[in-house]
């Protein structure tokens, strides 16, 4: 459902209510109550479909992305695919990784099986179509620990709306951004 059918909705509460009110009349107030479970309703199942995002994202070489990610940047494995589609112990390179640190997950994909499940990305360059914003805590003893294992493009600063902050770029070219919001 779109902003503007909520708008709508939401304006035929508001007119039911005041009329339902002014008026005493039941089947307004009545009409007005459907309007405002419909809303609550689809409300709630916007809220309660998705859960989380988990980025997968189209790189070159699979196992040094999931070396790089575990050795600098302090992700673990969750799950790997290799080209025998099994679980990595086949010895083959990996084309699909899943990789978590605290609640923030990604999946690496192989260009070749990204390609081959999804077409229209054949043309599309990896790394600079999107960046990542990480939220995380103790971002400074993070920084020390990373920076001289990662290309920083952007060193730790404060940002103007008061959070710490500082970006690298991974392997693909994918920028990632690591913050810790003042405060916590």
């Amino acid at each position: 459902m779109n902003k503007n059918m909520l708008l709508v909705i939401l304006t035929v509460v508001i007119i039911g209510l005041v009329v339902g009110l002014v008026t005493n009349d039941k089947s307004v107030r009545k009409s007005t109550q459907e309007a405002k479970n419909n809303l609550e309703t689809n409300n709630n199942l916007i809220t309660k479909t998705m859960k989380k995002i988990s980025p997968n994202m189209m790189v070159a070489d699979v196992d040094a992305t999931v070396d790089y990610y575990k050795e600098k940047l302090s992700f673990k494995t969750v799950m790997v695919v290799d080209e025998a589609k099994g679980d990595g112990t086949s010895g083959k390179p990996l084309v699909w990784a899943m990789l978590k640190n605290g609640d923030v997950e990604i999946m690496f994909q192989r260009k070749d099986g990204f390609i081959a499940e999804l077409p229209e990305m054949k043309d599309k360059k990896m790394g600079g179509t999107f960046t990542l914003y990480i939220s995380m805590t103790d971002i400074k003893d993070f920084y020390e620990k990373i920076k001289n294992e990662v290309k920083i493009v952007k060193e730790l600063h404060k940002t103007w709306y008061g959070a710490d902050e500082f970006v690298v770029k991974d392997l693909n070219g994918y920028i990632i951004y690591f913050a810790e919001a003042q405060g916590e």
